[in-house]
């Protein structure tokens, strides 16, 4: 295995759950790290130094306390973004349907029309955990809760939540905090 870190999107932290909201439930060296990471950009900036940190532009927006959205996240994991956007017009197109209403037979057969290749959200077999870590869970007990037609829309809203502010939330504190300490 290799010692360098090589991501084609740019550097961007892993989400974790983050405990009790300081951080609580994050590895007291990642947060370390982080804070060493943004004492050292600062210092290089206050040098007029060039480093090379490719930082995701995502990761940038985030450090200005920008308002981040699935574009976002397209910057970060593309085909993560690419499904979720698929997912979010299903549920779009669920809410759209039970607006329009009609008759019960009807509106039901256009909701079981609503698939993702073919395939019910049902059967995709997702839960309410992150895609790809299973150990963080969107919501209390999140590994037994299944992702359905019904929620779609709440699972995708939860794993942007996780993924671009609450997953991260302490890593990117803690590289302002280093940051701020040499370059206020």
């Amino acid at each position: 295995a290799s010692s360098y870190v090589f991501s084609p999107c740019g550097l961007y932290p892993r989400a974790v759950a983050q405990g009790d909201g300081d951080g609580g439930g994050v590895p007291p060296r990642t947060l370390q790290l982080f804070s060493f990471m943004g004492k050292f950009a600062a210092k290089a900036m206050l040098d007029n130094r060039l480093v090379d940190l490719p930082f995701s532009p995502t990761f940038l927006r985030q450090l200005l306390g920008k308002q981040l959205s699935i574009d976002d996240l397209g910057d970060v994991n593309p085909q993560l973004a690419a499904t979720l956007r698929r997912l979010q017009t299903l549920a779009h197109k669920r809410s759209a349907i039970l607006r329009a209403g009609g008759r019960a037979a009807d509106v039901s057969s256009a909701l079981a029309a609503l698939t993702l290749d073919g395939c019910q959200v049902g059967d995709l077999g997702l839960d309410f955990t992150l895609p790809g870590q299973p150990e963080v869970e969107l919501c209390d007990g999140g590994a037994s809760v299944d992702v359905t037609l019904d929620n779609v829309g709440e699972y995708v809203q939860r794993v942007l939540d996780v993924l671009l502010c609450e997953g991260v939330r302490a890593q990117v504190h803690a590289f302002r905090g280093g940051f701020s300490t040499v370059f206020p």
